[in-house]
């Protein structure tokens, strides 16, 4: 690329700047309307409520199942305690007494357990239920706001759908000459610092040798590049820095 060129590309990306930021600005008008903020906030709840259910659903599954097996093991353990209440009423052997009645403690110990397991589980179903149904009443409500905000955010956009549409077609051809001139990688660097949301990613090269961004000192390598090619990029901030 010639100096020549290279000035070309520089002025170019700079009108590319210029388009994108009146491009940013309508946007984030729009963005930030009433509508918009209304229509985020049932989205993000509606969202949030999808994945609350789904988890609050799976954890009630595994309750159950949970509770289930207790269920099972607690009956298990009290005909368990029968046999060993009609061994002891028919044993007459002090030793057999003595285990009888020791392994019936422990399996009464272990139900008075299982118990209070029981109703720990029962008490954070009947919670889960709760919030269940809590969120089940308040999603037709968001999603009630959520369309008509829709609508209104839709009409919104709509109005300015045309500067829009001009802005765009305008960064294409300007684009399109950035890389005629031999520009495509500056371009593809400065869409990739306006996507990160860096404002003004091309800045002009501060007479004290500060970039124009950052306001950091540049190093002596940095100038000379600048001197040398036109342009370079902030060793700081990564933004294009060039010199009038």
């Amino acid at each position: 690329m010639t100096y020549q060129g290279k000035n070309d590309v520089i002025r170019q990306l700079f009108d590319y700047q210029k388009v994108d930021n009146e491009l940013k600005a309508i946007k984030n008008k729009i963005n930030s309307t009433e509508e918009f903020r209304k229509l985020y906030h049932a989205k993000r709840f509606l969202k949030n409520a999808e994945e609350s259910l789904a988890a609050m659903s799976a954890r009630v599954a595994e309750l159950n199942a949970k509770l289930e097996k207790l269920g099972a093991d607690v009956d298990e353990n009290v005909n368990l305690i029968s046999e060993y209440e009609n061994s002891i009423d028919k044993s007459e052997d002090e030793e057999e007494l003595n285990y009888l009645t020791k392994k019936t403690d422990q399996l009464s110990r272990t139900l008075d357990a299982q118990e209070k397991e029981i109703a720990s589980i029962i008490s954070e179903i009947e919670t889960h239920i709760a919030s269940f149904n809590d969120l089940g009443e308040k999603v037709p409500q968001y999603k009630e706001q959520f369309r008509e905000n829709k609508e209104k955010y839709d009409d919104i956009k709509e109005k300015y759908s045309a500067q829009i549409e001009s802005r765009t077609k305008l960064m294409e051809v300007i684009a399109g000459k950035i890389e005629s001139s031999g520009g495509g990688q500056i371009l593809e660097h400065y869409r990739k610092l306006s996507a990160d949301g860096v404002s003004h990613p091309i800045v002009q090269l501060r007479q004290d040798g500060r970039c124009g961004g950052c306001n950091v000192e540049l190093a002596t390598l940095t100038l000379d590049r600048i001197k040398d090619h036109s342009f370079t990029i902030c060793e700081h901030c990564r933004r294009i820095i060039y010199e009038k």
